[in-house]
């Protein structure tokens, strides 16, 4: 999803710093190989302030990371695209965990500050054959490598390889289909720690995929259906069929109404087959919460409609409402009361509906605002009595239920540019926490002013309203919590 080198060529440095983000820098350069090659190089680095406790002290979670890669874009003909493209970064992230410790009597528990190393490589190679105006194929090998070493939490390294095959035609020119294999590889090696324990620690993992689907035009430029399925083929559930089908109505070219019906798995993962979770919730009580070699694939059924309109010549609509119909949720079980001990599960269901609503105005030549807003209601409940009632509330309340945003953007004079966004989030609720996350207005803004065609200063402000807000809490993992800070930055770009 990355730019072509060809759209890359030159030269770009920008660099900046300010409050939280204390600084940050990048360097492209892209350049030919031949008449028909092109290739860029890049490099960034930035580093961040920690963010603030409750009572306004720096907490210990500041982080940085540097990221280097390459990519080259080769027409061997006019219907043969080659490309080549990997990065690879590294980063220390500071964090403040309570973690479980058997040695420590009474409490089990400890509060460790942490550095997280984190590293990772990756390289993509794909060929893209172009067969007539309206047929193609693309074939694309991938390689990742994943490397986190936490060690009061747990350390990680993983390896994984993909490849995909995707063909696209069309059928006289009433059908377009496309359709597509693939496989994934992936292998890790866990290092367990007293919290967190791996059983196996070492484990591989296959996954064969494959798709098809079907675009057909029934009246043209104004009536069309698509349908199709995916089908994959797990480790953990065997096989998973997620079929989908979508209808896309033009009565004329102001008006455009849709509507979809889809059901997609979410299938399980390392940490509900495989894992062991201790902590000790009171003095010299050990609590644990195990993983679960049944754990099966949970299942959602999503009914979409939406419709987008020009009502205006310079105002754009877009309506969507949804209904999501979801069954064998994840929850966590109680086996035994005391001590406690806990098992994953699918022992949640429950329904989930809302609407989406933007739109753009462009109020002048010179000035446009996008106002935005969403509402979500979820209803949960638990298929088993084994799930505790704060099960469910924790789910329910990890989603605000209202978000509005009102984002500007304005051409001022002498080549100055005033974007603002002022955003609202609803209230999340916890219940092992009374007061949860309140909710908050706060407002951004970016100053920048193109000095000439090479060179651009720019100056940003974030969450301006107030000293610093909340924004969520946390539930499996126990680190500190913390708040986000105002923050101001500035920075320079040049290209060339």
């Amino acid at each position: 999803i990355t730019k072509s080198a060809m759209d890359t060529q030159g030269t770009l440095i920008s660099g900046g710093g300010g409050t939280q983000d204390l600084g940050f820098g990048s360097a492209r350069y892209g350049g030919k190989i031949g008449d028909d090659a092109y290739y860029r190089v890049y490099g960034t680095y930035e580093a961040h302030a920690p963010t603030e406790l409750s009572n306004g002290n720096d907490a210990d979670n500041s982080w940085q990371l540097a990221r280097a890669g390459f990519r080259t874009d080769w027409n061997k003909s006019p219907d043969n695209l080659l490309t080549l493209q990997g990065d690879g970064y590294w980063g220390a992230i500071r964090e403040v965990f309570a973690t479980y410790d058997p040695a420590n009597f009474p409490t089990f528990t400890d509060t460790v500050h942490d550095q997280m190393n984190v590293d990772g490589a990756n390289i993509l190679g794909r060929w893209t054959r172009t067969l007539s105006d309206t047929a193609n194929f693309q074939l694309q090998a991938y390689y990742d490598f994943t490397g986190r070493t936490a060690p009061h939490v747990f350390d990680e390294n993983r390896h994984t390889i993909d490849l995909s095959f995707q063909n696209q035609f069309a059928i006289l020119e009433r059908n377009e289909m496309i359709w597509g294999l693939g496989y994934r590889l992936t292998t890790d090696d866990e290092q367990n720690t007293p919290g967190i324990m791996f059983n196996p620690q070492d484990k591989t993992l296959n996954l064969f995929s494959g798709f098809v689907q079907d675009e057909l035009t029934l009246i043209k430029d104004r009536l069309s259906v698509t349908f199709g399925t995916k089908l994959e083929r797990n480790d953990y559930t065997g096989f998973e069929v997620e079929p989908g089908a979508r209808i896309l109505w033009t009565p004329n070219d102001r008006h455009t109404f849709w509507a979809s019906v889809s059901r997609a798995v979410r299938t399980p993962t390392r940490s509900q087959e495989d894992v062991t979770v201790s902590t000790s919730p009171a003095p010299t009580i050990t609590a644990t919460t195990d993983s679960n070699k049944d754990y099966e694939s949970e299942a959602l059924i999503a009914y979409e409609i939406g419709y987008r309109t020009t009502p205006l010549k310079n105002l754009s609509l877009d309506l969507a409402a949804f209904y999501n119909d979801y069954s064998r949720l994840g929850s966590i079980d109680v086996v035994n009361p005391f001590p406690p001990v806990l098992v994953q599960s699918n022992n949640l269901a429950g329904t989930t509906y809302g609407a989406e609503a933007t739109a753009t105005w462009r109020v002048t030549d010179n000035f446009r605002l996008m106002p935005a807003y969403t509402f979500l209601e979820m209803h949960l409940h638990a298929r088993s009595p084994g799930v505790p009632t704060s099960n469910v509330a924790e789910v329910e309340g990890e989603s605000p239920e209202q978000q509005f945003s009102l984002r500007s953007s304005l051409d001022l004079p002498h080549d100055i540019t005033l974007d603002t966004a002022l955003r609202w989030v609803d209230s999340l609720s916890f219940p092992q926490q009374a007061t949860g996350v309140p909710s908050y207005f706060e407002f951004d803004a970016r100053l920048a002013w193109q000095i000439n065609k090479h060179w651009q200063a720019a100056i940003v402000g974030q969450n301006l309203l107030h000293p610093q807000h909340q924004e969520f809490t946390p539930t499996d993992i126990q680190f500190q919590q913390t708040a986000i800070p105002r923050s101001i930055y500035a920075k320079l770009t040049v290209t060339f």
